[in-house]
């Protein structure tokens, strides 16, 4: 559903201009690799396919989930390939559509499509459970349970232990008027992806700026802002299906601000950063992270020529 001609290369460091009204400061923004994983050739265990998603350890390792190798291809913190599990296949650890990874503790959670896997870090296989769903994404809260996006009667977050259903929150989205003949086709209706910090759950819209954000449950408040260049998703009908575009984003919770990355129009992106549920400063950026560890690292995945990883840090300065 990702638009990935949006994708550019990295560059280390770059200045942001302020576009918010006259009071707010300017800022730089600074972006430092560590280092990248991927090849073009040589070594397989550091080619990738198709990287649909990644996440980290306790210890950083990176687990990446690379859904055409039908792989979860495991690294150290410092990017050195340590071993790889699963393949294709219907059997328990074997994946047919893998779509996310998420970790918690010692255990790693594969989702795909109408099922999730369970592992432990070092690869075993536990155990898996169905969905009665389609799920596109996942995250776990804070009480360490696990919490699937996707379409679920007029819920959008099914919440499970142990593979037990305990309860589902948040609704659908509603389509703009001009794709009112795809109300009935749910995944229209959902975000792309989940972000969850503490009690708080974050969404974004995809046809209009809104983030929503959920506290233990309970929708708590709607963060909007008029900003024609946001890439609102496209329905287009094709080879008597229907496909969508829809923009990247990336909601991360720190130090009492909310930083939000999207994607806008003509392959751009920017960064708006909240705080106290008002708009602080609007940056422009060169791409968008997929995941940020517990040591404040950024991940950012990369097609331009080959499908690679850069680990980097992202710091902003106020002039």
């Amino acid at each position: 559903m990702i638009n990935k001609k949006a994708s550019l290369v990295l560059i280390l460091v770059f200045f942001a201009l302020s576009c918010v009204p006259k009071e707010s400061a300017k800022y730089n923004l600074v972006i430092r690799e560590e280092f990248s994983i991927g090849k073009e050739e040589g070594d397989q265990n550091y080619m990738f396919a198709q990287i649909s998603d990644l996440c980290t350890d306790d210890k950083l390792n990176i687990y990446v989930l690379d859904s055409r190798k039908m792989l979860v291809m495991v690294y150290d913190k410092n990017g050195l390939f340590k071993f790889s599990f699963g393949q294709a296949g219907q059997g328990p650890g074997q994946f047919d559509v893998p779509k996310a990874i998420a970790s918690f503790q010692d255990k790693v959670y594969v989702l795909d499509f109408f099922k999730v896997h369970l592992f432990r870090t070092d690869g075993t296989f536990l155990s898996s459970f169905p969905l009665d769903f389609r799920g596109i994404d996942m995250a776990v809260n804070d009480k360490g349970e696990l919490v699937v996006l996707g379409p679920r009667k007029q819920n959008i977050f099914h919440v499970y232990n142990n593979g037990k259903l305990l309860y589902s929150y948040g609704e659908l989205f509603e389509m703009p008027e001009r794709f009112a003949q795809f109300k009935n086709a749910l995944l229209f209706r959902l975000p792309f992806k989940i972000y969850i910090c503490g009690a708080h759950t974050y969404a974004m819209n995809p046809y209009q700026y809104e983030i929503i954000v959920w506290e233990d449950r309970t929708s708590r408040l709607s963060l909007k802002r008029d900003e024609p260049q946001f890439l609102s998703a496209e329905i287009k009908s094709e080879r008597g299906g229907f496909s969508s575009i829809v923009g990247r984003y990336f909601i991360q919770e720190k130090n009492k601000k909310l930083y939000v990355f999207y994607t806008k129009k003509g392959e751009k992106y920017g960064l708006d950063i909240w705080s106290k549920n008002k708009l602080l400063t609007s940056l422009e950026i060169k791409d968008i992270p997929v995941y940020a560890d517990q040591e404040g690292n950024y991940y950012l995945i990369e097609e331009t020529n080959f499908p690679k990883i850069i680990k980097s840090k992202i710091e902003m300065y106020k002039e």
